[in-house]
């Protein structure tokens, strides 16, 4: 069996073609990501052990912004709750939300359609209609 841990990289443009962000995927599920909307990493469970059929980067064609900035979300709830006072958490904690969805609405489509690009011409049988 072989435990080698896939590594995939993705530099991000905008429309212009100026570069806004860098995508981080393993075979094990690690998500990360340096971008102009925010610094985010997170993982998904069901690629942990390594073992998952399922490739990442198809998985990731197919969930929607909304998905990935609650994963990435939930990630930072220990920020939320270092503050103190409760006024301030309501507060603090759309911002996180905010700037997640912000980040998963401008990064994710574009990674998708890379990702998608990728997976037809290694298998264009398989991922065909993707």
């Amino acid at each position: 069996m072989d435990n080698t841990i896939k590594t995939y990289h993705y530099t991000i443009q905008s429309m212009k073609g100026v570069r806004i962000g860098q995508v981080v995927l393993t075979s094990t599920g690690m998500f990360s990501a340096v971008s102009e909307y925010g610094n985010f990493a997170c993982s998904f469970p069901a690629f942990l052990d390594g073992k998952s059929k399922e490739d990442i980067r198809y998985y990731l064609t197919y969930i929607d912004t909304y998905a990935l900035s609650n994963t990435i979300g939930e990630g930072m709830g220990y920020l939320i709750n270092q503050v103190t006072n409760p006024k301030e958490i309501n507060v603090f904690g759309r911002r996180v939300y905010q700037t997640c969805q912000a980040f998963a609405e401008e990064i994710l489509p574009r990674l998708q359609d890379m990702l998608r690009r990728e997976l037809k011409e290694e298998n264009p049988e398989l991922y065909q209609w993707i």
